[in-house]
């Protein structure tokens, strides 16, 4: 096989080859490139940051989701709860929280404490403490994904809760439904509504 025939079955190869070759050809390359030009440190930097960056915000978006999450696990577990009572019948439950789930996450960093003390003419003297501290959250992996370290978790507090009833308007069941709700979540009788269901 001469120099013209190998060039041509090869013109005609890379001509027949499909867009994933390509694309694996393409990666091949950018991967060749990334090895022989490493990222500056500045970039490696910028880089690590943009990522603390997402993860931070893919971390607020699932406490969103858990604040959403708990608040309906807690209005299904009361509504299975109150319909299991006497004369209480089927039950529909709605509650109303002020605050969002908070999670104290761990910091790993350092502080620093600066004392100035400063004398004027009179003979008067003035000091003042200043703290700097600087930190950035411990993550760890799971399954392939970042996740911060928690030490401690504060679930949101209940401020309102509604309860619709079928066996509501008798004072007996309503008292009964009221000092669940009150046991339970430690809402006081105003912030409570019992109706009767249609």
């Amino acid at each position: 096989m001469n120099l013209q025939e190998w060039m041509a079955k090869g013109k005609e190869k890379l001509l027949s080859f499909g867009i994933k070759q390509w694309g694996m050809i393409l990666l091949a390359g950018i991967c060749c490139l990334v090895i022989v030009f490493p990222m500056g440190k500045e970039e490696k930097e910028e880089r690590e940051e943009n990522e603390n960056r997402n993860v931070a915000k893919q971390q607020e978006i699932l406490f969103v989701q858990e604040d959403a999450d708990y608040i309906k696990q807690q209005e299904k577990r009361l509504e299975e709860l109150l319909s299991g009572v006497k004369n209480v019948g089927k039950v529909k439950v709605m509650i109303t929280a002020n605050r969002t789930v908070q999670k104290n996450v761990l910091q790993d960093g350092s502080r620093e404490q600066e004392q100035l003390t400063e004398t004027d003419s009179a003979g008067g003297s003035r000091t003042s403490v200043s703290e700097k501290y600087e930190g950035t959250t411990v993550f760890y992996d799971i399954e392939g994904d970042s996740v911060p370290y928690i030490l401690s978790e504060t679930y949101p507090e209940i401020t309102g809760v509604v309860v619709i009833a079928e066996g509501s308007g008798t004072g007996t069941v309503d008292l009964d439904i009221l000092n669940a709700v009150q046991v339970l979540f430690d809402v006081p009788a105003h912030k409570i509504k019992i109706m009767k269901m249609k």
